[in-house]
């Protein structure tokens, strides 16, 4: 569920909060602890961790599903923009 969209909350805040069912996060979870595309370290300073980028292979059906449904379901927030990375 997500709240923010309602009229009347301030439009700068939204709040997301059990978004995902437990399979969806269990399946993200699979994907991405069996992929290989992680190379990229941060510094301690906005890190540590290690990065993947959809031009390197974070690139995967269901990721991309949960991006075009957020769009879909948040149309006052998410207005015209593309989603031009995922990381």
């Amino acid at each position: 569920q997500w709240f923010g969209e309602e009229e009347g909350l301030a439009e700068s805040v939204i709040v997301i909060d059990d978004l995902f069912s437990p399979q969806v996060l269990e399946q993200v979870r699979q994907y991405l602890l069996q992929s290989t595309f992680w190379f990229e370290p941060k510094p301690l300073l906005v890190g540590p961790y290690v990065g993947a980028y959809l031009s390197d292979g974070l690139f995967d059906k269901l990721l991309l599903s949960i991006a075009y449904e957020l769009h879909k379901a948040m149309p006052r927030i998410m207005k015209d923009y593309a989603m031009h990375t995922m990381w």
